[in-house]
């Protein structure tokens, strides 16, 4: 089973997602069988294998039929950066930005990620600087929203699992230690 997220869907097309950032394409392409439904917003599950293939111009994942109990995560992104925590866990990751890089007005990205896991993304603000966010994708195929740091700090204090692992991963002890006391 895998679990799409982080943008919506052209459900009546095999060519579910694509975005085309400067001379690079990501896209998402539905093999022949597999139907896809939603579940929330900007969540999706697909009974497929997700197989990534890359070039230097085109990244593309094919969702293939599957029957297999294993859930794997597609993570979309047509407008902000990023990150997967711990990094191990994304086994394919595929950038395309405009010639800002990382800061460019312009960035899409895809990623293929083995739960559990947990996503950072990080938001540009007005003023320049940036907002980070946080997910954790379940092994279930549960997607949960965390909110920021401070969020996720107070929801580890309150004895949240989920919460306390990602503090764990990210390295925030320190932080949270600061925080408690």
């Amino acid at each position: 089973m895998t679990i799409i997220s982080g943008c919506e869907l052209c459900l009546s097309d095999s060519l579910l997602w694509t975005a085309q950032v400067g001379g690079k394409q990501l896209r998402v392409v539905l093999g022949e069988g597999v139907q896809v439904e939603g579940k929330a917003s900007d969540v999706y599950r697909a009974s497929a294998l997700p197989i990534a293939s890359a070039t230097s111009e085109l990244a593309t994942v094919y969702l293939k039929p599957s029957r297999a109990k294993r859930v794997w995560h597609v993570r979309l992104s047509d407008t902000h950066p990023f990150e997967v925590y711990p990094q191990e866990a994304a086994i394919c990751d595929h950038r395309a930005s405009d010639c800002g890089g990382f800061w460019s007005r312009r960035y899409a990205q895809l990623a293929i990620v083995k739960p559990p896991a947990y996503i950072r993304t990080l938001r540009r603000t007005m003023l320049g600087s940036y907002e980070s966010s946080y997910l954790a994708l379940s092994p279930s195929g549960a997607v949960y929203r965390l909110g920021n740091k401070r969020e996720v700090l107070l929801l580890a204090k309150t004895g949240e699992p989920i919460a306390a692992h990602l503090v764990k991963v990210a390295g925030w002890l320190s932080d949270a230690e600061d925080a408690w006391t």
